[in-house]
Formats: structure tokens, sequence, C-alpha cells
């Protein structure tokens, strides 16, 4: 089952990932690559929390982005969040037609 973190993601239309960052000998976890500037994702995120706040937790929101990590992956950057489990099961936004 996919976390509410993973949800929104999706429903924002960000392409998450399964990704082992630094330090996390081998566990992975949610991640997405930014292909807009962070501020952009963030504003995005906030809309749709906003538009709709009885159906996400913002304090669960709140806490799974202050855990929020990065590494650079050349000219690209990812956003990962140890602790926060990527389910592959769920839908993709390849899922979408």
């Amino acid at each position: 089952m996919q976390t509410p973190l993973q949800q929104i993601l999706y429903k924002c239309e960000i392409p998450t990932r399964s990704y082992s960052g630094r330090g996390m000998y081998g566990e992975s976890c949610l991640a997405f690559v930014a292909e807009e500037p962070i501020g952009e994702v963030f504003a995005r995120v906030l809309e749709r929390v906003a538009a709709k706040p009885h159906v996400y937790n913002v304090g669960e929101l709140a806490r799974s982005f202050s855990y929020m990590k990065q590494d650079s992956m050349g000219r690209d950057q990812i956003y990962y969040f140890p602790g926060v489990p990527f389910d592959v099961e769920g839908p993709q936004l390849d899922d979408v037609d």
C-alpha cells in the first residue's frame, strides 16, 4: 500500500521511484527526481493539500518532508525519504493513459 506521501506525489504527477541513498546500507526508500525547481514541487503538493484538507494529514506529510534528503545525479537532483517505503505495486504515472 502506498504511503500518503507517495499518493500525493502521484496525484501531483511527480514520478516516484525506489532509491538507496548514502549511508542507507542497501535499504531503499521513496524518492523522486525533480524535473523542475524543488520550490515548484512543494507548491504543487501544498496546492493539492489545501484543495483537499479532509483527505491529507498535513502533520504526517510535513514530518515526511522534514526527513527529506537529496543527492546529486549529475545534472539532476534526487530527493529521497529514508524510512518511507516505496510501493512498487501501487499506481505509477506510466499506468495513466
